[in-house]
């Protein structure tokens, strides 16, 4: 398992792409990065330049992951539309043409389904966004079996790992997958582990992302903390994950922001048909759990946390999760090497 980072943790790093941000992240010792598409490794999506980019990769010996805009047709990726001079299809197949060409040792092609509020404040259904979804991706199979790529699905914002099984299932191994976010699983009010049991099997890559839960005047509110920071059971979560795909990269996200859960509002629940009870329950535990942290002063609380302007505390944050991971990830091999 090799240890990188997401770019989304580097958002504050505007203009920063392709080699220049490989050569920052290798400068934090990690193995690799998950770009958000390809225009952050050339921003004209020039084959010289992606493969450039690649080859630098191959060179420090580091894995370079690709994604692709949003292929829900309800909430498309704008660039994709650019791309695809107003065809979405088109601009997605001209992104995976580009991932192609960029991506060093990984075949996925990150993606998801919508953004915060598209479960439950989206004038389409959610189910209907799902299947809609599903069809533009199953138009895209040809190009991805000719270019040996997968979509990797992240249970991005309100994306269950139930809706995702059921995405990766219905599109086929051969082309689809998932992005395991560890840390948006309680979003979705699912368990952590249990969450990570149903999607290991389908799980191609990762956002590696801690946090803490606490209450909130509507329900619960999720604050994203370093890696080893919060009561994610990352440890865990990488047993499990490396039982069923032992060298897959391991890319850390972190962001600062305050994500509400609003279990309290039955318009909220309505939109989740496969809440389990004893999930819930536990999602409700590690809440109680936390504010007694809080309150014995083993963690920030959210105003703590979120006082420091973002650009101010990533690196010292990603530095700390990097050396979590990578002691979780080393105990994890040593009896394999043993």
């Amino acid at each position: 398992m090799r240890v990188g980072v997401d770019q989304y943790t580097l958002k504050h790093l505007d203009g920063v792409r392709g080699s220049a941000l490989l050569n920052l992240v290798r400068a934090h010792g990690l193995d690799g990065c998950q770009f958000r598409d390809p225009h952050e490794v050339s921003p004209t999506l020039d084959p010289a330049e992606l493969r450039d980019v690649r080859a630098h990769a191959r060179a420090h010996g580091m894995y370079l992951e690709v994604g692709i805009s949003c292929p829900n047709p309800h909430a498309p990726g704008p660039v994709a539309l650019q791309d695809g001079d107003g065809d979405l299809r088109a601009g997605l197949r001209r992104q995976l043409e580009a991932v192609a060409a960029a991506a060093e040792g990984t075949r996925s092609a990150r993606c998801f389904v919508g953004s915060r509020g598209a479960r439950h404040r989206h004038p389409v259904p959610w189910p209907r966004q799902v299947a809609d979804t599903i069809a533009v991706a199953r138009d895209l199979t040809p190009i991805l079996r000719d270019l040996g790529l997968k979509l990797a699905f992240e249970n991005h914002a309100e994306a269950s790992t139930f809706d995702l099984v059921r995405i990766a299932e219905t599109l086929g191994s051969d082309v689809a997958g998932i992005t395991l976010d560890t840390g948006n699983i309680a979003i979705t009010v699912e368990d952590p582990l249990l969450a990570v049991q149903r999607a290991a099997p389908y799980t191609i890559a990762t956002h590696v992302k801690d946090g803490i839960v606490v209450f909130a005047d509507d329900g619960l509110v999720y604050n994203p903390r370093a890696c080893g920071d919060g009561v994610v059971p990352i440890p865990e979560i990488l047993q499990t994950l490396s039982a069923t795909a032992p060298d897959l990269t391991v890319s850390i996200e972190d962001h600062g922001g305050l994500y509400e859960i609003p279990i309290f509002e039955d318009e909220f629940l309505a939109t989740l048909p496969d809440l389990q009870p004893r999930e819930m329950g536990r999602v409700v535990r590690l809440a109680r759990e936390c504010e007694r942290r809080i309150a014995a002063g083993t963690l920030d609380s959210l105003e703590a946390a979120e006082r420091i302007p973002w650009e101010a505390r990533v690196f010292s944050r990603l530095d700390r999760a990097a050396a979590y991971v990578r002691a979780v990830v080393g105990r994890l091999e040593s009896p394999a090497r043993g």
